[in-house]
């Protein structure tokens, strides 16, 4: 059974605010060129996120900075 919860949006000082922040690293042995490639997979996505169910982009090609999917 899943509950939906009202979120509250917030700008990016909010993780500077915050008392409570997690972390967490994970190592990868790719080059950022291999990284990025799989970025740019949407399929990939949900491979190695599985909350994460659909990406579509939204953006043409080439992706850079305000990129949006």
């Amino acid at each position: 059974m899943s509950k939906n919860f009202d979120c509250t949006p917030v700008g990016v000082e909010f993780l500077e605010e915050s008392r409570n922040v997690y972390k967490a690293e994970e190592v990868i042995r790719a080059t950022p060129e291999q990284i990025f490639e799989v970025f740019e997979d949407p399929v990939s996505w949900v491979k190695w996120a599985p909350p994460i169910k659909k990406v579509e982009w939204t953006s043409p090609k080439p992706f850079g900075v305000g990129t949006t999917r």
